[in-house]
């Protein structure tokens, strides 16, 4: 344990032990009798519920389990953010990384919830801060997603790994950009996550934050190296979310980083070029924006059409009026 978690970690506990005296098992569980309160689970997530601080330090210095009705004490705790009543639970031996029958464990679920003090608490036991769900997420990517850099700070003083995924193979750096939270995606790339994780494969962060349409966080990923034509396993760029998006700002920093306009979507549905996509989306502006950068007008997609082909049967279906003037396609 590191000396500044020490220190935290004896402050918190003095400081709540001299707020109330420690009694032994006995006299605790005779105070509890002298209130008529029965020494029993239910009565003592009551108790832990209704924050009567008092009677759940008795009920566990009486001899009652922290982790018991499966974690129920911890999913009130971190749903309702109180940190004393945690905090005891963990000080009569409630372990954060504890993984539940169904998968809940608290430093996640505390992660998820954005909350602070429970978390930074949490860290001085020194957890494992690699633990997964059943779902395969992380305390990281659980704070990374909840968008609180503070937490995210104090789970990466314990050397998370920056590239496990979830089961949809997602990582802490993939759930902080899918969410628009810059400050987090920062620290994450500052500790060594990988900019250009799940290129051919998952969704690339740069092309998730093209579609968003964020270009402080474009050009973040852009700055810390990202791979301006990195694409999924279809083909699918980060150019062609922008301009799916209608992402003019975007499209101009990805063209100025050198993404190409003429990668093809291979497999996807369409098959065609950031060009196709603009056609699609009817946006002429983005489309002579391509064309300038480069764009090949005669590349044609799945279906044989070039992007200005596109661009007229779409304009029909905007006007039928127009539709007399279309030609079969070859």
């Amino acid at each position: 344990m590191c000396m500044r978690h020490r220190l935290l970690l004896l402050c918190l506990t003095f400081s709540f032990a001299t707020c109330t005296e420690q009694a032994s098992p006995e006299q605790a569980r005779a105070k509890l009798q002298e209130r008529k309160i029965p020494f029993t689970e239910m009565a003592f997530l009551e108790a832990f519920s209704a924050y009567r601080l008092q009677e759940v330090q008795w009920f566990l210095e009486a001899g009652m389990q922290p982790d018991v009705a499966d974690g129920a004490a911890w999913r009130i705790g971190i749903q309702k953010n109180y940190f004393q009543p945690t905090n005891l639970l963990m000080l009569h031996g409630a372990k954060p990384d504890q993984v539940f029958s169904d998968g809940f464990i608290p430093l996640v679920e505390a992660s998820a919830y954005g909350r602070t003090r429970i978390v930074t608490r949490m860290m001085a036991y020194e957890p494992k801060v690699d633990v997964q769900d059943l779902w395969g997420r992380s305390p990281l990517m659980m704070g990374a997603k909840s968008g609180n850099a503070y937490v995210v700070e104090q789970l990466l003083q314990g050397n998370p790994a920056l590239e496990a995924t979830d089961q949809t193979r997602r990582t802490a750096l993939q759930f902080a950009i899918q969410r628009n939270h810059t400050t987090v995606t920062n620290l994450l790339l500052d500790a060594g996550a990988n900019v250009n994780v799940g290129d051919q494969q998952a969704t690339p962060p740069l092309v998730s934050a093209s579609y968003l349409g964020n270009v402080s966080l474009v050009n973040l990923l852009l700055k810390k190296g990202a791979n301006p034509n990195a694409t999924n396993a279809t083909g699918y760029t980060a150019l062609m979310a922008a301009v799916r998006a209608n992402q003019m700002a975007v499209v101009d920093a990805l063209l100025t980083a050198g993404a190409d306009p003429n990668r093809r979507n291979v497999e996807g549905w369409q098959g065609g070029t950031a060009l196709h996509l603009a056609a699609q989306q009817h946006n002429k502006a983005i489309m002579e924006k391509l064309k300038v950068a480069g764009a090949n007008p005669n590349i044609t997609d799945h279906f044989g059409q070039t992007a200005d082909a596109l661009l007229i049967r779409n304009e029909a279906v905007l006007d039928p009026a127009k539709q007399i003037t279309l030609k079969p396609l070859k």
